[in-house]
C-alpha cells in the first residue's frame, strides 16, 4: 500500500469589489466530484466537464469560441480540464497556480497561471499553463473581449490570440462573432472563426451559427475535437401555448449541425426534430423524436474490442421517445428508448432514471443506459450504471457514495466522501476511491484503491 503526505496551502483574497484572488500551492482536488462514465459509440472524443472548484467559480469568465449546440463541442480554446493532463491523459501534480476572477463596472477580468509538476514515471518536467481573458461591455448592447493562452512545456510554447464580439440589437436577438489565432513551435500558425445569431421568442426561436477550424489550428491549452473542417448549425423551434387540459405548452423543434472539410466536400451531419412535445402544468414532459446522420469515414474505427465500422458513407437513424417527470416531487424519474439504424448495421437503445427525496437529508439517484447493436462485424452491447446517494446528518456534516459500471470499458468505481464543515470555511473531507477490471459485478478485480483525508483551514484577516 502506497500512502503519501502532501501540505498545500489555498489562498482567497477580495480584492476590491467584484473581484477574487485565488492562490494554490501543491494543490489537492479530493473534495471534487469525480467524472461520471460515458459509454462512446463514435469515432471522437468524449468531452469530460470541469468539476475542480479552484477552476470553477467564474468560470464563465474565461468563455470564448462558438457556441455548444448539439452534440459535443467541436472547440474550446481555453478548457480548464487541460492542466494538470499531460497530453496523453496522465494526472499530473499542480504545483502552485494563480487565480485573478471578477467583473468591475464595464469590465470583466479572468487571469490565470499554473505550473504543473513533471510525471509520476519521472518523464520530462513540469508545464506552465497562462490564460487572460478581458471583456469590456460598451452600453447596454454591445461588448469586446480579447483571449490569450500559453502552454510551455519542454522548451516548446504553444500561444492563441483571440478576439470576439457581442451585440444584442434588441432583447431577443444576440448576434456573436470571434476569430482565434495559435502559433506553435513546431506546428506553426493556424486560425478559426465564426459568427452566430439566436432568437428567443415567447413562441417562435432560431439559432444559426458557422465555425471555421483551419488545419493548422491547434490550442493546446483547450480542446479540438476536430480541424480543417467548417461547422454549419442551425435550430427551429415552436412553442405554442393552446388551451389544453393540463397541458403547459407544446414543444416542436428541428436541429441540425453539419460538417465540411475546407474544400466544402460533406463529412459529417446530424439532423434531428422533436416531431411532437409537450409539457403538462405540473412540469412533466413527453418527446417523440428522430434523428438521421451521414458519416464519411476515410479509415476503419473500432466501436468495440475486435469489431470494426468500415470506412466509406454511412447514412442511417431512428425514432424515439423520451420522458421526464417533475424533479422537485419525492419521487421523479426519466426515460427514453429509441430503435433504428446505426452505421452499416441496427440499434436498440433506452434508459430509465429513478430520484427519491423522502426528505430533506437523503437524496438517491439510479440511472441505467443499455445499447443493443448488430453490425456484419459483430453484434455487441453496453451497459452503463449509475447509483449516488447522499445524506446530511445535519448541514455541517454529510456523506456521499457513488458507484459505476461500465462493461463497455470493463470498469466498475465507486467513491465514497465524507465531509464535516467543523466552522464556517474549513472542512475535513474524508475520500474512498476504489476501481476494478469488471466484466460484471461479480467478476472483478481491483485495479486501484485510494484512501485520502483532507483538511481545510480558513484564516480570516
Amino acid at each position: 500500500m502506497e500512502t503519501a503526505n502532501n501540505t498545500g496551502v489555498d489562498v482567497k483574497w477580495g480584492v476590491g469589489r467584484g473581484l477574487s484572488l485565488d492562490a494554490t500551492v501543491h494543490t489537492d482536488f479530493a473534495e471534487s466530484d469525480v467524472d461520471e462514465q460515458q459509454v462512446n459509440l463514435s469515432q471522437f472524443s468524449l468531452f469530460l466537464p470541469e468539476r475542480r472548484e479552484f477552476f470553477l467559480e467564474n468560470a464563465g469568465i474565461f468563455e470564448f469560441g462558438p457556441r455548444d449546440v448539439f452534440t459535443s463541442p467541436v472547440m474550446r480554446p481555453f478548457f480548464s480540464r487541460r492542466v494538470g493532463l499531460t497530453a496523453d491523459g496522465q494526472a499530473v501534480p499542480i504545483d502552485w497556480g494563480t487565480r485573478l476572477t471578477g467583473r468591475a463596472g464595464p469590465w470583466s477580468l479572468g487571469v490565470l497561471d499554473v505550473q504543473t509538476g513533471a510525471p509520476a514515471n519521472g518523464g520530462g518536467e513540469g508545464d506552465n499553463w497562462g490564460v487572460l481573458r478581458v471583456k469590456r461591455r460598451i452600453g447596454e448592447r454591445l461588448s469586446f473581449g480579447l483571449l490569450s493562452t500559453r502552454h510551455a512545456a519542454a522548451g516548446e510554447e504553444n500561444r492563441v490570440y483571440g478576439v470576439d464580439a457581442d451585440f444584442n440589437p434588441t432583447s431577443r436577438l444576440k448576434l456573436r462573432t470571434f476569430w482565434a489565432q495559435s502559433d506553435d513551435t513546431m506546428d506553426g500558425t493556424g486560425r478559426t472563426g465564426g459568427l452566430g445569431a439566436v432568437y428567443r421568442g415567447p413562441i417562435w426561436r432560431w439559432s444559426l451559427d458557422a465555425t471555421e477550424i483551419g488545419e493548422r489550428f491547434d490550442p493546446e491549452a483547450g480542446f479540438l475535437q476536430r480541424r480543417g473542417v467548417r461547422r454549419y448549425t442551425g435550430s427551429l423551434t415552436f412553442v405554442p401555448r393552446p388551451d389544453i387540459p393540463h397541458i403547459r405548452n407544446l414543444f416542436f423543434e428541428g436541429r441540425s449541425e453539419n460538417y465540411t472539410d475546407l474544400d466544402g466536400r460533406l463529412n459529417w451531419s446530424w439532423n434531428g426534430a422533436d416531431l411532437f412535445s409537450f409539457r403538462t402544468k405540473s412540469d412533466d414532459v413527453v418527446s417523440l423524436y428522430g434523428d438521421a446522420r451521414f458519416e464519411r469515414l476515410t479509415e476503419p474505427f473500432e466501436i468495440h474490442p475486435g469489431i470494426f465500422v468500415p470506412p466509406g458513407e454511412h447514412r442511417f437513424g431512428d425514432l424515439g421517445v423520451w420522458f421526464e417527470t417533475n424533479a422537485s416531487r419525492a419521487v421523479s424519474g426519466n426515460g427514453w428508448i429509441q430503435k433504428g439504424s446505426f452505421y452499416d448495421g441496427d440499434r436498440l437503445a433506452h434508459g430509465l432514471g429513478l430520484k427519491l427525496r423522502p426528505g430533506s437529508r437523503f437524496r438517491s439517484e439510479s440511472s441505467w443506459d443499455h445499447h443493443h447493436i448488430e453490425l456484419p462485424a459483430g453484434t455487441f452491447d453496453t451497459n452503463l450504471f449509475h447509483q449516488r446517494l447522499t445524506f446530511a446528518a445535519t448541514p455541517d456534516l454529510s456523506t456521499s457514495a457513488f458507484v459505476q459500471f461500465n462493461d463497455a470499458a470493463e470498469l466498475l468505481s465507486a467513491n465514497l466522501r465524507f465531509n464535516w464543515i467543523y466552522r464556517p470555511g474549513a472542512d475535513v473531507f474524508l475520500v474512498f476511491n476504489e476501481t476494478w477490471d469488471a466484466t460484471g459485478f461479480g467478476q472483478r478485480t481491483q485495479r486501484d484503491r485510494q484512501a485520502i483525508l483532507k483538511v481545510t483551514y480558513l484564516f480570516a484577516v
